[in-house]
């Protein structure tokens, strides 16, 4: 069984041209999910953030089991990704998003034998 569990979520306002504006913030949510494969894990969190793979980095900043979720929200740790227009919009300069990453860790959970000794 797989788990992911997130660690945090950081939503920092971005500039298109710019990048972002170095003011980070850092909101700690409930968040995980389960599954049997890494397939049907990554086919979970890709339905519930509603975007492809290509939004996902595995193994973030070179940590093992890290999987970061990285989206353009419209308000700071929103979890859905600009619509095509406000994207258009931001690219333009007409609007503020900001850059919110969710970082998960991936666990792998097996079943524990317990041993116990009779005295």
């Amino acid at each position: 069984m797989l788990i992911a569990k997130l660690q945090l979520v950081s939503s920092e306002l971005d500039h298109w041209e710019n990048g972002c504006t170095g003011e980070h913030s850092i909101n700690l949510w409930d968040l995980e999910f389960i599954s049997d494969t890494e397939q049907e894990l990554i086919e979970k969190i890709t339905s519930h953030f509603e975007i492809t793979k290509d939004y996902l980095q595995f193994n973030s900043c070179d940590e093992t089991g890290r999987l970061d979720v990285q989206l353009q929200t419209l308000k700071q740790f929103d979890e859905f990704q600009l619509s095509k227009n406000q994207l258009k919009e931001f690219k333009l300069g007409n609007i503020e998003a900001y850059l919110t990453t969710f970082s998960f860790q991936v666990f792998e959970q097996k079943p524990f034998n317990l041993i116990t000794k009779d005295s």
